[in-house]
C-alpha cells in the first residue's frame, strides 16, 4: 500500500494531530509575547539634576512641623532643607507636604522566574513613597544581583538591604530555607554570607539551640543584625539581641510547640498568659 492509499481515519488522525500541535505552539508564542508585554521595564536611573523645590510643609513623623521650607538638591541629593527665600524659585506646589523617605523592614523580594515581578515591586515601593526596604528571606540568588544594581543606582527603586537565605532546621519551616544541623555549619553560613554583603541574618523556626547560639556568634563578630523567628527549641528566655519578625515568630515559653506549620495560625501567641507576656 502507497503512503498516500493509507486509511482515510489515519491520515485524518495525522493531520488533527499536527493542527494541535501548531495551535499549541501559536498559543505558547502568543502567551510569551503578551507576558512580555505586560512586563514593566528595568528604568534606568535619569539625570540627576540641581533643583530647588520650594514652599512645601516638611514633617518629620512624631518631631517636628516645618511650614514654608525650600528642600535643595544638588546632582539629585538633598543637601539642605530651609526656610524659603526670595530668590527661590516659584513652590510649583504650595500645599504639598515631604516626609522623609518610608522603610518597608521586611519584604520578600519575587523570583526573577516571574517575569516581571522585580521590576514591579521596585516601582510600587517607590510609587508608594517606600524608599529603602529590607529582604528578610531571599527567593533566589537573584535577589543579591538586584540589591547591587539597586544601591549602584544602576535600576529606578528603592534602596535594598538584604539577610540572604532564611537559616532553618530539618526540616525546614521556610521552604526555600538552607537548612543548618549544627555549630560548625551554623558559622560557615554566617561567614559566608557576610563576605557575600548581607546586612542581616534570618534564623527560622527549627533550629537546633547549638546551631543558633553559634549562629547568632558569627553574626555579631560580623557586625550583622540577627532577626526573624525564635527558634522552638530555645524559648524567648534564651534569646537576647534580637529583632524577632512579627508575632508568628514568638514560641512557646513553658508548653510544648505547636504542630509544625502552626505559627501562621498565631497558636503561639494567644496561648501566652499575662505573666509570659511580661
Amino acid at each position: 500500500m502507497s503512503r498516500n492509499s493509507r486509511p482515510c481515519h489515519q491520515r485524518m488522525g495525522r493531520s488533527v494531530h499536527v493542527a494541535a500541535i501548531r495551535r499549541l505552539r501559536l498559543l505558547g508564542l502568543l502567551g510569551i509575547s503578551i507576558f512580555g508585554c505586560a512586563s514593566p521595564p528595568d528604568l534606568l536611573i535619569p539625570a540627576q539634576t540641581d533643583t530647588i523645590i520650594s514652599g512645601v510643609t516638611v514633617i518629620n513623623p512624631l518631631m517636628a512641623r516645618f511650614d514654608d521650607q525650600s528642600i535643595v538638591i544638588v546632582a539629585g541629593v538633598i543637601r539642605e532643607i530651609r526656610p524659603r527665600i526670595a530668590s527661590d524659585p516659584d513652590p510649583i506646589c504650595p500645599e504639598c507636604y515631604a516626609i522623609p523617605g518610608l522603610i518597608d523592614a521586611h519584604v520578600h523580594t519575587p523570583p526573577r522566574i516571574a517575569a516581571g515581578t522585580q521590576q514591579l515591586f521596585s516601582l510600587l515601593h517607590l510609587a508608594y513613597g517606600v524608599t529603602t526596604v529590607r529582604d528578610v528571606g531571599a527567593s533566589e540568588d537573584s535577589v543579591s544581583d538586584r540589591a547591587d544594581r539597586l544601591n549602584r543606582g544602576e535600576l529606578v527603586g528603592p534602596r535594598m538591604l538584604r539577610c540572604g537565605p532564611v537559616l532553618d532546621g530539618d526540616p525546614p519551616g521556610w521552604p526555600l530555607a538552607r537548612v543548618i544541623l549544627n555549630a560548625r555549619e551554623g558559622r560557615e553560613a554566617v561567614e559566608e554570607l557576610a563576605a557575600s554583603g548581607v546586612d542581616c541574618i534570618k534564623v527560622y523556626n527549627e533550629l537546633g539551640i547549638e546551631a543558633f547560639e553559634a549562629i547568632a556568634a558569627a553574626a555579631a563578630r560580623e557586625g550583622l543584625p540577627l532577626v526573624g523567628h525564635v527558634p522552638h527549641a530555645l524559648g524567648m528566655e534564651r534569646v537576647f539581641d534580637f529583632e524577632a519578625q512579627h508575632m508568628t515568630g514568638v514560641p512557646y515559653l513553658s508548653r510544648p510547640r505547636p504542630p509544625a506549620g502552626w505559627d501562621i495560625r498565631n497558636e503561639d501567641v494567644i496561648a501566652l498568659d499575662d505573666e509570659e507576656v511580661d
